[in-house]
């Protein structure tokens, strides 16, 4: 068996292979494995070197020491997350630090309906704008919790130096601005919050917190993007609503107007009959 490591797309060739003979082989595609994998039958297998080379592609590890990233890679675990399920909390913290392998975690707005198929039109048409990011593989979720930790950790030493006087006063804690599920079958690398705060070096760990106050600022404002969008629908759904209705009233047929042979149920036949026979009256008398 070979090509292999490929299969994941984390991985670059290192040596060519050549058939020195003719020879059949039964090729898996990439999108079969993703797939298959997505059903519960395939997996990710990750070495310490593959998971060194994963987190030493990320953007926030470019200037991390190389001993940090093989001691934070030797840490990380492999994880499956079942689709469906809910992986942030809005306003809680995250004690797990995830690393996206495959598969895609939606940040929204509201946590939709388990069963699509009870979804009603109106909710169907809204959840095109609940969503306010996707992430893929490389991004990274759940840094809450490590921040937090880092936070308790700085405001201990101020107070073991005298800095300060009290320790909580002077911890800040961070938390989600947004609920996230798990849109497909995710794989991820994690570590807990308090081994990652241990393993990352301070520089790092600051370009985690700038980065995490930027992504939470943005995902604020396209949140309420997302909101005034379904407040939007729902004002053109109203006025469709209004105007289909005045459509129905104007198009529907007019009622018959009754003849004096037809009656109208309201005694008119009756009428007709009385003045008759007055006639009949007067002509004999």
């Amino acid at each position: 068996m070979f090509g292999e490591v490929s299969l994941e797309g984390l991985h670059h060739r290192t040596i060519t292979v050549q058939a020195l003979t003719e020879l059949e082989v039964a090729v898996l595609e990439h999108e079969h494995y993703i797939s298959a994998r997505g059903h519960g039958v395939m997996h990710t297998i990750l070495g310490a070197g593959e998971k060194y080379r994963f987190i030493a592609g990320l953007p926030m590890f470019k200037n991390a020491d190389k001993y940090v990233m093989s001691r934070f890679a030797h840490a990380l675990a492999h994880e499956e997350i079942i689709k469906g399920n809910k992986v942030l909390e809005k306003g809680k913290e995250k004690r797990d630090f995830c690393f996206a392998l495959n598969g895609c975690v939606e940040l929204v707005r509201k946590i939709p309906p388990s069963d699509v198929a009870t979804m009603t039109v109106k909710q169907q048409m809204e959840s095109q704008h609940n969503i306010i990011a996707s992430l893929r593989q490389g991004d990274f979720y759940g840094e809450s919790g490590t921040i937090n930790c880092h936070n308790e950790f700085v405001a201990a030493s101020n107070v073991a130096m005298g800095l300060y006087s009290t320790y909580s006063s002077r911890v800040e804690h961070v938390v989600e601005c947004c609920d996230a599920i798990a849109a497909t079958h995710v794989e991820v690398l994690e570590i807990s919050a308090i081994e990652a705060r241990r393993l990352l070096d301070k520089d790092t760990l600051q370009q985690l917190i700038n980065a995490f106050d930027a992504k939470n600022k943005w995902r604020k404002s396209r949140a309420k993007e997302c909101k005034s969008q379904v407040k939007s629908l729902r004002g053109r759904l109203r006025k469709e609503a209004i105007v289909n209705d005045i459509s129905v009233n104007f198009t529907s047929p007019p009622k018959p107007t009754p003849t004096p042979t037809q009656g109208d149920g309201n005694g008119i036949e009756e009428d007709l009959w009385d003045m008759n026979s007055l006639d009949d009256v007067s002509m004999g008398s």
